[in-house]
């Protein structure tokens, strides 16, 4: 999840693909403020960025949990 300002009213705006909504031939997130579009993509766009996400998820280690980063004491 993003956090961005939205450029209409400047309030800060949580963003993520659950969030989509289905407005015509678009996929949109408009903000909870002021209701003006956020985001928006198209369904080839949407596809392609899920895609993305799942490539990701499958392919890229958690690397917080995976490479535990040894801290030096003074």
């Amino acid at each position: 999840m993003n956090i961005s300002a939205c450029p209409t009213c400047e309030q800060e705006v949580q963003w993520d693909m659950n969030r989509l909504q289905k407005l015509e031939e678009r996929w949109v997130i408009v903000c909870e403020k002021c209701g003006e579009q956020f985001f928006s993509v198209s369904e080839e766009e949407k596809e392609m960025i899920l895609a993305g996400i799942r490539l990701t998820e499958e392919y890229v280690p958690d690397i917080i949990n995976a490479y535990p980063i040894a801290i030096p004491r003074n």
